[in-house]
């Protein structure tokens, strides 16, 4: 319960940061669904698949073509609930319509439940690489992602693999 109290509260105040940059032009706000592939750095590992939902930022920087893309999303992935939260860093060509981009995004996973037969740690940390596409309302991304921590308690092994994104901006 305190978990969605706390993903309540972190949605409604990047909700209400966004109607700030919606006033003085500084960025805007959607909602992102998501589409989650992994499988630990071990050869016999199964793929773990997943997907959800949430919230996205996109705050423009100075420089034409670059933005900072905060998230904060609810999925299921790898047999757990979480509450994720990647930083995209992006820099692409602004070419008025549509604005093609690479990224960098450094994440944080929580998981929100125990679902799975074994033991996770409390979270972990990762990063991806990718880029997408900017086009009107749309966002389209993907990435790689590596986890730099170990997943599951007594085991050693990195969790790495493919998000696919689709964000609608209002």
């Amino acid at each position: 319960m305190k978990r969605i109290v706390l993903f309540t509260l972190i949605s409604v105040l990047t909700l209400t940061a966004s109607e700030s940059a919606f006033a003085f032009g500084w960025g805007k706000v959607g909602v992102r669904g998501t589409y989650q592939t992994a499988g630990l750095s071990s050869a016999d590992a199964p793929t773990l698949k997943g997907g959800g939902g949430g919230v996205a930022l996109n705050i423009y920087l100075p420089v034409s073509g670059m933005a900072v893309q905060p998230e904060l999303n609810y999925i299921y992935k790898y047999d757990r609930t979480m509450l994720e939260i990647p930083v995209n860093f992006q820099v692409g060509l602004d070419l008025v319509l549509i604005r093609p981009f690479l990224c960098v995004t450094p994440y944080l996973d929580l998981p929100l439940s125990s679902e799975g037969n074994k033991a996770v740690n409390s979270f972990q940390a990762g990063f991806g690489v990718g880029g997408g596409i900017d086009l009107w309302h749309f966002q389209i991304q993907c990435r790689y992602n590596w986890n730099i921590t170990d997943f599951y308690k007594n085991e050693t092994g990195k969790l790495r693999g493919v998000d696919l994104g689709l964000v609608f901006f209002f």
